[in-house]
Order: structure tokens, then C-alpha cells, then sequence
């Protein structure tokens, strides 16, 4: 939902860059590590588990949760990517997103 100025805008952004080239270091690493589920199984990921659930919270970037069984999904999808375990999340993507929480300063 970026235009393409924007992007080409932020192209030339060498904070933003260097972030990136960070967060890019990072994933590599973490995806190369070797896991439990490579070292339990040889690595063979030729047979994947499919994960249903409504919602997952993944990032807020993706708003398709709303509370308690998409934070719990959630964590169900990082404990199994941070294990090597083959989960495939499969769920609904809603085009408006779900719903936005917010606290107020008196909390509610």
C-alpha cells in the first residue's frame, strides 16, 4: 500500500538500509542454526504439519487476531520455528484486518 515514490524515496534511506541489511544478517542466521528438530530427525522436512486456527498473532504489521487464540497460535508458530519443526500456519487473511485494540492513558 506504498507508492512507488515513497519506496523510491526510502530506496535512497541509508539508515533505513543498514537496518535492513540487519534485520536480513539476522534471519540468515537464525534459519542457517541448526535445530532440534534437524538434529531429532536428520532435518527431513518432507512431511509437514498444517496448523489451522481463525486468527495468529504474528506481527502487528498482519492484524488478523484480536486476543487470546491468535497470541496463543502465535506462540504455538514461533516455539515451532524456533525448534525447526515443518508447521505450515493456515488460517484467514481479513482485507480489513480483524480489529484494533488500544489501551487509553485511564486504561481502559
Amino acid at each position: 500500500m506504498v507508492s512507488e515514490d515513497r519506496l523510491k524515496e526510502l530506496a535512497k534511506d541509508d539508515a533505513l538500509l543498514s537496518h535492513l541489511e540487519r534485520v536480513r544478517w539476522d534471519l540468515t542466521t537464525y534459519l542457517s542454526r541448526s535445530s532440534w528438530y534437524h538434529q531429532n530427525n536428520g532435518g527431513d522436512h518432507s512431511r509437514l504439519i498444517a496448523y489451522f486456527s481463525l486468527e495468529f498473532a504474528i506481527t502487528e504489521a498482519l492484524p488478523i487476531y484480536s486476543g487470546g487464540l491468535g497470541t496463543l497460535a502465535g506462540d504455538h508458530l514461533k516455539s515451532a520455528s524456533d525448534l525447526g519443526v515443518p508447521l505450515v500456519a493456515v488460517g484467514l487473511l481479513y482485507q480489513e484486518g480483524y480489529f484494533r485494540q488500544q489501551l487509553i492513558l485511564d486504561g481502559y
